[in-house]
């Protein structure tokens, strides 16, 4: 840095440092460094802004991959690299949203939703080219000699010992290895315009504060706000956020304040009508129950907007289920919602609540198995009154076809249960029933699918209907039709 005559450097001059620097945490520690260089005030002892965010990278960091895989090669630049350069460089604002601030100092990051292999953004992508060709071309002149010096003294042998020219041999190659680099850098520039970045799909809820290009720091406010009263002067601001479900929002102060359901339903009435005009509904993409120790079976549920992982981990802070179980329960829960995402839509029915709220119940493939599961699943994750179950119940089975019989499959190793019940309705095709059991019971389908195919063509054949074989090569055939 260049030094002014008081000894401060030039770049933390009042008028420049904030045109240079704009990360909140950066700036908050050139600050705090002023203040103690000009005027003798003594920093805050411990962590500061600037460490937090440090720490929070170096979190992220740990999905790039090991040092040892941080290469260069004549082909690629590694994925890991990349990744960790990503980390690197990136801004606040983004950091804010691939890893939000830490509940508690025992946290390194609060749903965090990184994707290692995915650049972040276009600013981000653009400062990792420029930092890698910058080491790139310092790397390549730090060389005493240049390609077509160590070529020649290659073409005379007799003036260098074996060892001589093994190390020329090298130094030649690590060179055109760095200059193939810089090949490899201009074809990802070229790229950056049709690439997939992940920042701008992620909810900005997920983040505190919010930084636009060109525009100063600014606080996110909530868009809608109900004060909850617990007496005694005890008052609570529930409020939720651009993109947050209401239902997320309700859900999480319930779980915080340990309110009853009854109450949770209020709140979210109450809510439903402090919201704006233009506010997106969110869809109920997949709900289950889990059993939570302490707590009893609670819904853990993904709504439109949010990725399965922000959703167990809000599950997780709210319930308190311990870290040592969440690999489990997301591994199942991106299976469900992977797997439902596949189906098709069997029957959709529009539900209005008390409160004016209006959502939509879908039945995919899969469902029909156990009706009275995912009409609650749906009353509960939804927050309407449990007396809605049987009339929503009852409007699912009046949009159905008609229910032709019902297979029972005994003996199913590893399915915990000594037989199984698949409903059979008009037009169904016994290999996309079959298949999508499996995925809504979570079972082996190596294991499980042939048995249940066999159990539901019997059960089609003697109930005279037809089993299609006209398609995907035949594929009912393949289990003994």
């Amino acid at each position: 840095p260049v030094f002014c005559g008081n000894g401060v450097p030039k770049e933390w001059s009042e008028n420049n440092m904030h045109k240079r620097f704009t990360d909140p945490a950066t700036v908050a520690a050139l600050n705090t460094a002023q203040d103690f260089l000009l005027h003798g005030v003594e920093p805050r002892k411990g962590l500061d802004e600037l460490d937090r965010v440090l720490i929070r990278k170096m979190a992220l960091r740990q999905d790039c991959g090991p040092t040892r895989a941080y290469t260069i090669g004549w082909e690629r630049i590694s994925l890991e690299l990349l990744c960790a350069t990503r980390l690197t460089l990136v801004a606040e604002p983004e950091l804010d949203l691939l890893c939000p601030k830490p509940w508690s100092w025992n946290d390194q990051c609060t749903g965090a939703v990184f994707k290692w292999r995915q650049p972040i953004s276009r600013e981000n992508e653009e400062a990792v080219i420029a930092s890698l060709r910058n080491t790139i071309h310092g790397l390549l002149g730090g060389y005493p000699t240049a390609v077509e010096e160590d070529q020649a003294l290659l073409e005379l042998p007799q003036l260098l010992h074996v060892r001589e020219h093994s190390a020329v041999l090298l130094r030649m190659r690590e060179k055109l290895l760095l200059r193939n680099a810089l090949t490899l850098l201009q074809e990802l520039e070229m790229g950056l315009d049709t690439a997939q970045y992940q920042a701008p799909t992620i909810p900005k809820w997920r983040a505190p504060l919010m930084l636009a290009p060109g525009e100063p720091l600014a606080e996110v406010h909530p868009l809608w706000s109900v004060p909850v009263n617990f007496g005694e002067g005890h008052e609570v601001s529930m409020e939720g956020y651009e993109g947050q479900p209401l239902e997320r929002v309700v859900t999480s102060f319930s779980a915080k304040y340990d309110l009853s359901s009854a109450d949770a339903v209020k709140l979210a009435a109450e809510a439903h009508h402090r919201m704006p005009a233009d506010y997106a509904v969110p869809k109920l993409e997949v709900a289950f129950e889990v059993e939570v120790p302490g707590r009893g079976r609670r819904i853990l549920a993904v709504y439109s907007g949010e990725s399965v992982g922000d959703a167990v981990e809000a599950f997780c802070s709210h319930y308190g289920v311990p870290r040592e179980a969440m690999p489990d329960l997301m591994a199942s829960a991106e299976h469900r919602h992977a797997g439902r995402a596949m189906q098709r839509t069997l029957v959709e029915v529009p539900v209005r609540g008390e409160d004016g709220r209006e959502r939509v119940l879908e039945v995919r493939q899969g469902d029909q198995h156990n009706l009275q599961a995912r009409v609650e699943h749906f009353v509960a994750a939804l927050l309407f009154p449990e007396d809605a179950v049987p009339q929503l119940l009852q409007a699912v089975k009046d949009r159905l076809p008609e229910v032709m019989g019902v297979a029972t499959v005994p003996g199913l190793e590893g399915s915990g249960e000594p037989d199984l019940e698949i409903h059979i309705y008009k037009g169904d095709d016994p290999y996309e029933v079959a298949k999508a059991f499996c995925v809504t019971r979570e079972l082996d389908e190596a294991q499980v699918l042939p048995k249940l195919m066999r159990a539901l063509q019997a059960k089609m054949r003697s109930l005279q209907m037809k089993v299609p074989t006209d398609f995907f090569f035949t594929r009912n055939s393949l289990f003994g039709d």
